[in-house]
């Protein structure tokens, strides 16, 4: 494919969705070039000529790739390279950008197809072959809005919440990239709770106090999940922001699991 990265206009994006519908196996067994074939071919049936890609909404990356499909190892063992790979190869990409389902669906899709496939290849849903299951994978990982399961947003946002973070930690964006990229289970509840997290100051406190008590090596979603609800009953979203960093690190302390072979303070 062309380095060349165009965002999907609004029809090529339902068009996607309605492959995945039909057709599922395009994304998971047919090449790049052959899914954009029958995109142009079903934009130009049931879309009066209407372009699929936004020809005014492109990107140049900087570094190809093509490294990242030639790289891929099934599971999160190269996440965190892979992270900061993908975010040097495209400097100029915002926030908003990679939230943007039509910019990611493009880059999955025509761009990063193989690493998709392979990174993602020993789910449970990729080893079902109904087309049910089928259409949900790839619903997920490469045409979903979640963070979580979008192959390129999950790997910009990992790089992105640790650079952000490093203002209001202790540790590097490198050691809070390794951290999370090596703790998905941890990673992936920050990843969900958008609000609860949406501060960076927050994200970066969490991560102090849970690379501290050993939350985040842990890598338990039932752990994880027990302290970001009791987090947010504890304070919100809101309020917690308000506080100073000492103050928020104690309402942090209290709600991580205790440390092995000690005491449980009692939960109100």
């Amino acid at each position: 494919m062309n380095e060349k990265i165009f965002a999907l206009s609004d029809t090529g994006y339902s068009l996607l969705l309605s492959i995945a519908e039909n057709n599922p196996s395009l994304f998971t067994d047919a090449s790049a070039e052959e899914l954009l074939a029958e995109l142009q071919e079903q934009a130009a049936l049931n879309a009066d000529d209407v372009e699929p890609l936004a020809k005014n909404r492109f990107w140049n990356p900087l570094m190809p790739l093509q490294y990242l499909i030639d790289n891929v190892v099934a599971g999160p063992g190269n996440d965190a390279e892979h992270a900061k790979y993908l975010t040097q190869a495209l400097p100029t990409l915002t926030a908003a950008e990679m939230s943007d389902p039509r910019v990611l669906a493009s880059i999955n899709c025509f761009h990063l197809d193989g690493y998709v496939k392979e990174r993602w290849s020993l789910s449970n849903l990729a080893r079902k072959n109904d087309k049910e299951s089928k259409t949900k994978f790839v619903k997920l990982h490469w045409l979903g809005y979640a963070k979580e399961p979008n192959a390129t947003a999950r790997l910009w946002w990992l790089f992105e919440y640790a650079k952000r973070a490093e203002e209001y930690s202790i540790y590097s964006t490198e050691t809070l990239l390794d951290k999370m990229a090596g703790n998905v289970n941890f990673y992936h509840q920050i990843l969900r709770r958008t609000y609860l997290m949406a501060s960076d100051r927050i994200r970066a406190n969490l991560l102090d106090v849970s690379i501290e008590s050993g939350l985040v090596d842990e890598n338990k979603t039932k752990s994880v999940n027990d302290v970001m609800r009791l987090l947010n009953r504890a304070a919100g979203g809101i309020s917690l922001d308000v506080l100073e960093n000492e103050a928020l690190k104690e309402q942090l302390e209290e709600v991580m699991p205790p440390k092995e072979d000690t005491v449980p303070n009692p939960q109100p």
